[in-house]
């Protein structure tokens, strides 16, 4: 499976946590070209092993009389917290990869 990841020229650890979609080979070009953020420094893996980890979203605390939000960030399925978070992106532990020349 392939991700087009922007490059922000950090080391990229063994397994990492990626809230993008996979991307098929004929469209890598094109989404260069289309997002800015991309243009600027990309990278693209092939990985072996992309479990479900997820979400990113907003977390809520109980409050009178409705809940009220306290941060954003990524919650594992298995964290009790996910109820209490409204998730915007699904998040995939990505691992066993190897970077690709374009």
């Amino acid at each position: 499976m392939l991700w087009l990841l922007r490059d922000k020229g950090e080391r990229w650890p063994e397994d990492m946590l990626v809230s993008e979609p996979p991307i098929c080979l004929p469209c890598v070009h094109l989404a260069v070209r289309a997002c800015p953020a991309l243009r600027k420094g990309h990278i693209l893996l092939r990985a072996k092993s992309f479990e479900l980890y997820g979400v990113d979203g907003l977390r809520y605390r109980a409050a009178n009389p409705y809940p009220v939000p306290i941060d954003h960030h990524i919650v594992a399925f298995t964290d009790p917290v996910i109820r209490w978070t409204l998730a915007s992106k699904l998040v995939r532990e990505v691992a066993d990869f190897s970077v690709l020349s374009l």
